[in-house]
């Protein structure tokens, strides 16, 4: 289990990256290629902005776990514990 921000966040972004472009979502060969090729640029780039930005745009139905979520909204683990115990959506009112 991540101790620190960071590494909370690397595990988030890897998950995110994960959920974001699986291959197995796309519908046909040329979508497949360009996923693959968009996640292995954003892998090694560490660009969290853009990752962030794809999940803003992604669909709602989009499940997030833990880690991604507090990577996309910027929390430490220990914050975003602390708001979960307060009983309060980490994404705002629903």
């Amino acid at each position: 289990m991540p101790t620190s921000a960071t590494e909370a966040w690397d595990r988030g972004y890897q998950q995110a990256l994960d959920v974001l472009f699986d291959g197995a979502k796309a519908k046909d060969r040329a979508e497949r290629a360009k996923a693959k090729k968009e996640r292995e640029r954003l892998e090694h780039s560490g660009d969290y902005q853009s990752v962030r930005a794809a999940l803003d745009a992604a669909p709602a139905s989009l499940h997030m776990s833990r880690p991604t979520a507090q990577f996309y909204l910027v929390m430490s683990p220990g914050v975003f514990k602390l708001a979960l115990a307060r009983g309060l959506h980490p994404f705002g009112v629903i």
